[in-house]
């Protein structure tokens, strides 16, 4: 009897409550001269229908939760945690906008920045837009801005699930991660805000969020060109023969960092940010060559044709 009672007070807690539609503000975002403004709408909740197509759905997961038996413990606690996170979800992100197709959210305390982000997201993808059908939100892949005033990365709600798929790999909490596990990536919004918490250091405001997004955009674009991750693969390898790019591709052996993918969000910093001096790399106490669109062709010219090939030759203003 005591445990039907419990589960009961369970079903209580996490029931969803019926929610008022929210305010809309219509926004033109203008993602570079050479493309078109687009007028979008900002939502100031994550809408019903997303919420169904990105995340689980709460009532399904009550309606399990009912069905087990309650001797099978494991099973419970991980849809109990489940339906944790589908709440959190709900409560910590209250703003969307639709970027041509792509979902990007952000969570209470994000004001503007997420405008700046929209702006971002397009002028990357610019070149090929196809990329932003690949990251449509109907695919399930969103991203996350967070005002880093508000929250933490390990407060998100996604991170605890990240942190597993991550396993070792992780040894210290980063200030934005993709994990396609979930389909979904997360940056903070300008990194001005993040220095709050005196978590990190960064050269340019938006250096975190262009390096995830650089992410989300690598994941799109082998599936638009299945020779991308051959090329990649080449480039990265020739690049740590030469020793270039020495703090990251001169990792610690399984490191996060030292990998193609990494290597790829890094030439999407030196892309967009590197007139900016972004933080690329440092050996023995001094600072690895400038890396941008003018001298990638001579120190990296295998990394700089893929990123000439797929990448807006535009700069992205801190």
């Amino acid at each position: 009897m005591r445990n039907i009672l419990c589960l009961i007070c369970l079903l209580c807690l996490f029931t969803a409550c019926d929610r008022i539609e929210s305010p809309t503000q219509q926004i033109l975002l203008h993602p570079h001269e050479a493309e078109e403004p687009l007028t979008h709408t900002v939502q100031f909740q994550v809408p019903k229908w997303l919420q169904d197509i990105l995340w689980e759905n709460e009532e399904q997961l009550i309606q399990d939760l009912v069905r087990l038996e309650l001797r099978d413990r494991e099973e419970i606690d991980s849809i109990i945690e489940a339906i944790r996170t589908r709440r959190e979800q709900s409560e910590d992100y209250t703003v969307f906008v639709d970027v041509d197709g792509m979902a990007l959210i952000g969570t209470r305390g994000i004001g503007t920045r997420i405008e700046e982000m929209a702006n971002i997201m397009l002028t990357m993808t610019q070149k090929h837009p196809s990329i932003r059908k690949e990251l449509h939100y109907d695919k399930g892949f969103y991203f996350v801005i967070y005002s880093p005033v508000f929250f933490t990365t390990e407060q998100l709600p996604e991170w605890r699930e990240a942190k597993k798929g991550f396993g070792n790999n992780i040894y210290l909490i980063p200030p934005g991660f993709c994990y396609f596990g979930l389909n979904m990536c997360v940056a903070p919004s300008k990194v001005s805000d993040y220095a709050v918490n005196k978590a990190w250091w960064f050269k340019n405001s938006w250096e975190v969020g262009i390096h995830e997004f650089g992410h989300a955009m690598d994941y799109a674009i082998r599936k638009i060109d299945p020779s991308f991750e051959t090329k990649l693969t080449a480039a990265y390898e020739n690049a740590k023969e030469k020793g270039l790019w020495t703090y990251h591709l001169n990792a610690p052996p399984d490191s996060f960092r030292d990998n193609p993918k990494e290597y790829w969000a890094l030439g999407i910093e030196a892309w967009f940010l590197g007139k900016n001096e972004t933080r690329i790399g440092w050996v023995n106490g001094e600072r690895s060559p400038a890396m941008n669109k003018v001298t990638l062709p001579e120190i990296d010219p295998l990394l700089y044709e893929l990123l000439n090939e797929w990448l807006p030759y535009v700069d992205i203003e801190p």
